[in-house]
C-alpha cells in the first residue's frame, strides 16, 4: 500500500502488514477499521488499487463476516468512482434484503437504498449501471420505508434537472418499478404524491404514468393541502392543473366518507372556479357526493 514513492516502500509495507493483520482478526476493532477504510475507499483505490481490491473489495462480499461494517462505510459516504463501484456491482445488486440482517438505523438504510437507485437511474450510462431487471429485484427486496426513500431520492434528482422528469422519472415508473399489488401501499402512494407535488409542469403526464402505482388512501390525510395552497407567489397547483388534480383526487379518495382527505372541498372549489366544465365530470360529481355524505 502507498506505492507512490520507492523510498517509503519498507514503511508502507509495514503499515500494509499491520492493516492486514488487523482486518484478519474479524473482531470489533477490525469492524471499526474496515468501516473507516471503506468510507475512504476512493482515496485508497487511488493510492493503491491492488491492495484496495484485494483487501477491501473482498470484504464487500455479502457472505464476509465484515460485510456489514464494510457496506456501512460505503453507504455513509458519496458513491465511489465508477472504477471502484464497477468492481463491487455484483455485490450491491444483492445488498437488499441482506442489509436488514445488520440492524442498521433507518437513516443508514435510506442511504443504502439511495446508493442502489443512484446506479439504477434509467438515464445513467456508467459501466457500473444496475440494469432495470436487477433494479426491480432490488426494489422488491426493500421494505416500504426504503422504497419510499427511493421515490423521494428520484424526486430530488429531477428537481435539480427538470429534463430528468422525462429521462429518469418516467422510465423508472414505466420500466423499472415492480408492478405487484403488494407494493402499492399507503406509504408508497404518499411518496409518489410528494414527488408529484414538486414536479411542476410535468405533473399531468406523470399522473398518467403513475396511475397504476397509486391506491385510495385508507386513512384521513393532509396530502391535498400542498395542492391547494399558494406556492412561491404563484397559483395553487390545483388551479394550474385542475383536470390532473381532479384525476389525482379520484384515484386517492376512497369510497368511504370517513376517510376523505382534508382540503378536498377546497380542491374541488378551485377546480370548479378554474375550469367550470369539470363540475359535470363524473369524477367531480362522485367526490361531491362523498362530501355531502359526511
Amino acid at each position: 500500500m502507498f506505492t507512490m514513492g520507492r523510498n517509503h516502500c519498507s514503511r508502507c509495507s509495514g503499515i500494509c502488514n499491520r492493516l492486514n493483520q488487523l482486518l484478519a482478526n474479524e473482531n470489533a476493532a477490525s469492524a471499526c477499521a474496515v468501516n473507516r477504510l471503506c468510507y475512504q475507499i476512493n482515496f485508497l483505490h487511488y493510492v493503491d488499487s491492488n491492495w484496495t481490491e484485494t483487501n477491501l473489495i473482498s470484504m464487500l462480499k455479502l457472505e464476509h463476516k465484515l460485510a456489514g461494517p464494510s457496506w456501512s462505510g460505503i453507504c455513509a459516504n458519496r458513491l465511489p468512482l465508477v472504477k471502484v463501484s464497477s468492481v463491487f456491482k455484483p455485490f450491491i445488486v444483492n445488498l437488499f434484503p441482506k442489509v436488514y440482517e445488520w440492524d442498521w438505523e433507518r437513516a443508514l438504510l435510506k442511504l443504502a437504498a439511495n446508493k442502489v437507485i443512484e446506479l439504477s437511474l434509467p438515464d445513467y450510462k456508467g459501466i457500473d449501471r444496475i440494469e432495470p431487471n436487477e433494479a426491480r429485484d432490488c426494489i422488491r427486496n426493500m421494505k416500504e420505508n426504503e422504497r419510499a426513500a427511493v421515490i423521494h431520492y428520484v424526486g430530488l434528482v429531477c428537481q435539480k434537472d427538470s429534463a430528468r422528469w422525462q429521462t429518469c422519472a418516467l422510465p423508472l415508473v414505466e420500466v423499472t418499478w415492480p408492478r405487484e399489488r403488494i407494493f402499492i401501499t399507503n406509504i408508497q402512494t404518499l411518496a409518489w404524491v410528494s414527488l408529484l407535488e414538486n414536479s411542476g409542469e410535468h405533473l399531468p403526464y406523470l399522473i398518467q404514468s403513475l396511475e397504476w402505482c397509486l391506491a385510495p388512501l385508507s386513512t384521513q390525510n393532509h396530502w391535498l393541502y400542498s395542492f391547494t395552497r399558494l406556492r412561491h407567489n404563484s397559483k395553487p397547483i390545483a388551479s394550474q392543473y385542475p383536470e390532473a388534480i381532479l384525476q389525482l383526487c379520484s384515484l386517492l379518495t376512497p369510497n368511504d366518507p370517513r376517510y376523505l382527505p382534508y382540503n378536498l372541498k377546497e380542491a374541488l372549489e378551485i377546480i370548479e372556479q378554474t375550469q367550470p366544465e369539470l363540475s359535470i365530470d363524473k369524477r367531480f360529481i362522485k367526490l361531491t357526493k362523498l362530501l355531502e355524505a359526511i
